[in-house]
């Protein structure tokens, strides 16, 4: 009908709705108190906390459930994904989202992941060298800044698991998602870190993560994880009880 047409041209998608600046949150918030007459926006997003309070009691919540591990390989499969143990892998880390285990799928990311490894597990760990790579790979996005978060987001992810990982080896478990060629690194840095170290790292990686999400700068975020990374690693004895703005 006519005015199921005029309706429909009034609809909107709008993803990484979480991701908004402040003005272009306070300016969207305006659009919901005086919306058009008939019109639909659904905002989409990965974190609730990010919303402001003005937008979110304007909108109605609705939460979408992950899928099951059998329709994660069925998505990925069509897409594919025809290695059962990367599979496996994606469907660990996707979280129930085919989008995000597919983004995760990327080839670059698994590579910068063993690289950075391989980094933290030399000798003398060279943090600036670090740094750059991670801040290289968040640019592969394009100069677009939510592409660059979400690429960063994804390798901090993966660096995350890894870290998780190496806990797991430490406690004499099996590594969950490290690839055969990140073993000698993981391995290497389980022997060498005691589980207090490691702790630190990965208290680091989620702080850094939280940060990525947010408007701070991302080079300066990436580049300060790498040097605290390198800190912890490179420390002797106890993980270090300060640096980089942790309390003491």
């Amino acid at each position: 009908s006519k005015r199921s047409l005029k309706l429909k041209a009034r609809d909107g998608i709008i993803d990484d709705g979480d991701d908004f600046s402040g003005e272009t949150a306070n300016r969207f918030r305006k659009t919901l108190e005086e919306p058009p007459p008939g019109a639909l926006f659904l905002l989409l997003g990965t974190s609730l906390d990010l919303f402001l309070s003005t937008i979110q009691s304007r909108c109605q919540l609705v939460r979408f459930a992950p899928l099951d591990d059998v329709a994660m390989e069925t998505a990925l499969t069509a897409h594919g994904i025809n290695d059962p143990g990367m599979r496996r892998r994606l469907i660990r880390l996707g979280g129930g989202s085919p989008g995000q285990a597919l983004a995760l799928a990327d080839d670059s990311l698994w590579r910068f992941r063993q690289a950075f490894l391989e980094g933290l597990a030399q000798p003398r760990v060279d943090s600036i060298a670090l740094g750059k790579q991670f801040v290289e790979l968040a640019e592969q996005a394009g100069k677009d800044g939510p592409a660059q978060r979400s690429r960063a987001g994804q390798a901090l992810g993966l660096l995350i698991e890894a870290f998780l990982d190496l806990q797991r080896l430490q406690a004499g478990q099996p590594a969950h998602s490290a690839e055969p060629a990140e073993l000698p690194f993981l391995t290497a840095l389980a022997q060498q870190d005691e589980p207090a170290k490691i702790q630190a790292v990965l208290e680091r990686c989620l702080q850094t993560e939280a940060h990525v999400n947010r408007y701070v700068s991302l080079g300066v975020t990436l580049e300060g994880l790498a040097d605290a990374l390198g800190q912890i690693v490179a420390s002797g004895g106890a993980a270090p009880v300060r640096y980089l703005g942790f309390p003491a």
